[in-house]
């Protein structure tokens, strides 16, 4: 797939790229291929073989077809609320939450929510990896962030 958005260009396989899917969406590790200026000129070309970091993303994309009046809804109450994470990163030292790039309904009337995209691993394969309980240091680790997260969402 290739999605024009007001910052360029987002391509990605759906086979390839698939990252996994919600209750009425696809999430997909993308590439930004270009960016455009205010004007909509190209000022920086990109190709899937010379990418920074930041041309990596990741797209939820909900395809047309499930769209109604109440997944429209939730879907931007989601954007309101990643928008307000994003302002909460910038009192920040170091990021601690999901960058919030833009969202954008694509050529075939599909809504995507883009995002940084973050390499890892999801907490319940760490659950797989460790059968008779995850080690209590790997633990704290993770309960202490999602703590302090919690703690920043509700100050």
């Amino acid at each position: 797939n290739k999605c024009q958005c007001s910052q360029g260009y987002y391509q990605w396989d759906e086979v390839n790229d698939f990252i996994g899917s919600g209750e009425n969406s696809n999430v997909y590790k993308a590439v930004r291929i270009n960016t455009h200026d205010n004007n909509n000129n190209v000022i920086n070309d990109k190709c899937n073989n010379n990418t920074s970091n930041d041309d990596i993303v990741a797209i939820k994309r909900i395809p047309p077809e499930v769209i109604t009046k109440d997944i429209l809804e939730r879907v931007q109450q989601e954007a309101r609320i990643l928008m307000e994470v994003n302002e909460l990163n910038k009192n920040e030292e170091k990021d601690q939450f999901l960058k919030f790039k833009e969202g954008y309904l694509d050529e075939d009337g599909g809504i995507c929510l883009v995002s940084e995209f973050i390499n890892g691993n999801e907490l319940l394969e760490l659950t797989e990896q460790f059968p008779r309980g995850v080690p209590e240091t790997i633990a704290k680790y993770y309960i202490k962030q999602i703590l302090e997260a919690m703690k920043k969402l509700h100050d």
